[in-house]
């Protein structure tokens, strides 16, 4: 009964941690490096490069609608007209925070718009992050041209 108990409660610190872990706006906050459109998956993130047929603000504030909508999701730092937002989004019952940063990029064949989402811990995301990009981008419709 004693292992019982203590294992309750290392679980019960486990969850503290990931929920009350700080978070530092200047690290998940940072310039995209995306060049072309495309996207790059991984484990534990999803990035989405897109060419636009809208203003750079003009999908910045469509997409910061949407993002804003979503479940325990709040802004972390920046603003439309800076060009790139990031936000935090908590998973329902533990907790687990993952980043998004959306970015406008201005370039010599037109407006690049790309969205980074990421897990902060643990080493595999079970496709939250692809999914939850690709739903916003759904929802964007005609404002973003796929990749061919």
């Amino acid at each position: 009964m004693k292992i019982i108990v203590l294992l309750a409660l290392l679980a019960l610190a486990g969850m503290g941690v990931i929920r009350f872990a700080p978070i530092d706006p200047a690290r998940v906050h940072t310039a995209s490096r995306a060049s072309e459109p495309g996207d790059v998956s991984t484990s534990t993130r999803f990035v989405a490069t897109r060419q636009i047929t809208t203003t750079g603000e003009g999908i910045l504030t469509a997409t910061d609608r949407m993002i804003r909508a979503t479940p325990r999701t709040q802004v972390l730092a920046g603003d439309v007209a800076e060009g790139r937002i990031s936000y935090v989004t908590r998973s329902a019952v533990i907790g687990f925070p993952d980043y998004i940063t959306i970015e406008a990029l201005e370039g010599d064949d037109g407006t690049l718009f790309v969205v980074r989402s990421r897990a902060r811990f643990a080493g595999y995301d079970w496709g939250v992050n692809k999914a939850r990009v690709e739903g916003w981008l759904a929802q964007l419709g005609p404002l973003v041209v796929t990749p061919s």
